[in-house]
């Protein structure tokens, strides 16, 4: 039987390699624990696309002190029928 879609797409216990990440350069960032007490208006907790975006929009049009900040515990992986599932 022919696939839609490559091979590896229908291989759901492994990750699948993304271009993104391999064409991306890699990040020096440093991530290390918060030192003393820290104060804000709103913390975001995730760095996707909404978090980001929502920390973006209450800072810029609203002026309010927003600390965003993600550590990643799961990897959601869409498959080529819109399924999302974590890894």
């Amino acid at each position: 039987m022919k696939t839609l879609f490559h091979p590896s797409l229908y291989e759901f216990d492994k990750p699948q390699p993304s271009y993104w990440e391999a064409s991306a350069p890699k990040a020096n960032l440093v991530n290390a624990p918060l030192q003393g007490d820290q104060s804000c208006d709103v913390a975001i907790i995730g760095g996707g696309y909404t978090g980001l975006s929502a920390a973006l929009h209450l800072a810029r049009d609203y002026g309010v002190d927003v600390r965003a900040g993600a550590r990643p515990v799961a990897t959601v992986v869409s498959s080529p029928w819109g399924r999302p599932s974590c890894r």
